[in-house]
């Protein structure tokens, strides 16, 4: 098998630990988090170990033919118990019940890698086989007994996940679903490496020289899962990020028009990464409703309420119609020839998120931003025809 499998495999888990990092160091308490990072972590441990010209150099290294055997293998229960450990932090919370899984889990898995040891240190293996190890020995006392031990639990931990994945996904929605998805699919194939090196390893009990399926097809399998893992741990968090970056992006229209207008309402966001965008949101939010703020002595409900009924007339829908009126009010209040409305007449907008972003989008359909306080303001398009491009000119 291709070295650069291993390798690349490796490369791409501690791609998606470089993606979680900043989330981890944010929330250094968050166990979740730490567990995905260590579950990449260790898989990456697991391909670098298993790769070819490492397998060399550990032997090389102690002197001892096939002592990187025990070792990956070893790796490679950390990473199941790690796994299984993620999946029921992730479902079952910080519960007692889970918790006292999650104990039972590692212990069981640091048992199979003593297990391991010892069954190598039992056996004989003076012929190193850094790529088809498992074949060659199957056959051998004490070692045969390692080889499908490790198969076996290994085995275990991938396809009780894929089934945990698959069965929480159904009740799930919107990027953790997704994750769950790529992650089933990411576990069937790590599931598939266990399933053909059993079958290669029988075939040589049985006479069959079914090698090829050991060294060339479940390296294969599990590689590609590799990616569907890691996309699937990494992709809740992007998903957020990416769902972030679209509500500051919706919250762009209002942002220009009552912080960035002028300079008026000078609050300033800074460059910021894509890796900040959560930060970035939170920052827009905040100016934003700083500026609402400052603008409430100038919205003046009566133009909201005359907007509102003229839209309806017109044949808007009356929730649409209250969007459109409070975007009247507030470009109204940003106006350079504002005035102090009464404060019997004053106007309020809602400032949670969801209601802010169609605030947003209303300015965004109907009004070109004014860049300065000199540019007049002027309709876009008529939503509701000629009598939606005359109540924003009034």
């Amino acid at each position: 098998m291709e070295s650069w499998i291993f390798y690349g495999a490796a490369a791409v888990l501690l791609a998606g630990v470089a993606a979680q990092w900043p989330g981890v160091r944010a929330l250094r308490q968050d166990p979740l988090r730490r567990s995905i990072a260590s579950v990449a972590l260790l898989g990456s441990c697991c391909f670098a170990l298993a790769a070819p010209p490492t397998i060399a150099v550990i032997n090389r290294i102690t002197s001892v033919p096939n002592a990187a055997a025990p070792l990956t293998y070893s790796a490679m229960m950390a990473f199941s118990a790690a796994s299984l450990s993620l999946m029921i932090r992730w479902y079952g919370g910080s519960t007692h019940r889970a918790r006292r899984a999650i104990r039972a889990c590692g212990t069981a898995y640091v048992a199979v890698a003593v297990a391991l040891f010892s069954l190598f240190a039992a056996g004989e293996a003076p012929v190193a086989r850094p790529t088809d190890f498992d074949t060659y020995y199957s056959t051998t006392p004490a070692i045969r007994e390692l080889i499908v031990l490790y198969l076996s639990a290994h085995l275990a931990a991938a396809s009780t996940t894929c089934v945990l994945c698959v069965k929480w996904s159904r009740a799930a929605g919107g990027w953790v679903r997704g994750s769950l998805l790529f992650l089933a699919v990411g576990w069937a194939s790590v599931t598939g490496y266990s399933v053909c090196k059993l079958i290669a390893v029988s075939g040589r009990w049985s006479g069959h020289a079914w090698d090829a399926l050991s060294t060339q097809v479940a390296p294969s399998l599990v590689a590609a899962g590799a990616g569907f893992v890691m996309m699937g741990y990494v992709l809740p968090a992007l998903g957020r990020r990416l769902d972030s970056l679209r509500v500051a992006r919706a919250l762009g229209p209002l942002y220009r028009l009552v912080v960035a207008d002028g300079g008026r309402c000078a609050v300033r966001l800074g460059g910021i990464s894509a890796l900040d965008v959560n930060l970035h949101l939170a920052r827009r939010v905040s100016a934003i409703h700083d500026a609402l703020h400052r603008l409430g002595d100038h919205l003046d409900d009566r133009v909201r309420s005359r907007v509102h009924q003229e839209l309806c007339e017109a044949g808007l829908d009356p929730r649409r119609a209250e969007i459109f009126a409070a975007a009247a009010m507030v470009t109204h209040a940003t106006r350079p020839d504002r005035e102090v409305v009464p404060a019997g007449h004053r106007g309020s907008v809602p400032l949670e998120e969801p209601a802010l972003v169609q605030l947003s989008e209303a300015v965004r359909a109907t009004l070109i931003i004014r860049a300065f306080p000199a540019r007049p303001v002027a309709p876009v398009t008529a939503l509701s025809g000629d009598a939606l491009r005359d109540v924003f000119l009034k």
